[in-house]
C-alpha cells in the first residue's frame, strides 16, 4: 500500500477497494467513539454529553489512529478535561 494518503485513495479506487474502506473506517471510528464514550463516563466520571464531545474531539483531532494491516487502533491517554 502506498504512503501517503492521496496515494493510499488512489490505489484503492484504482483496484476497486475504495468504497469498502471507507466503509470500514465509518464503523471503526463508530466503535472507537462508543468506547471511547464509555470509558470516559465510568472511569473518569464524564456525564454523556461530555464524554461523546471528548470522544468526538479525540477522534476530529487525530488522537486515534487506524493501523491498516492489522486493524489496532492506538491513543493516548485519555485527557481529563471535565467541564
Amino acid at each position: 500500500m502506498a504512503g501517503t494518503p492521496a496515494e493510499m485513495v488512489q490505489e484503492l479506487e484504482a483496484t476497486g477497494q475504495l468504497q469498502e474502506a471507507l466503509s470500514e473506517a465509518e464503523e471503526k471510528t463508530k466503535d472507537e467513539m462508543e468506547e471511547i464514550t464509555r470509558k470516559l463516563m465510568s472511569e473518569q466520571g464524564y456525564t454523556p454529553d461530555q464524554a461523546e464531545q471528548a470522544a468526538w474531539e479525540m477522534v476530529r483531532n487525530g488522537i486515534f489512529w487506524f493501523r491498516r494491516k492489522n486493524h489496532r487502533v492506538w491513543h493516548r491517554q485519555l485527557p481529563d478535561h471535565r467541564d
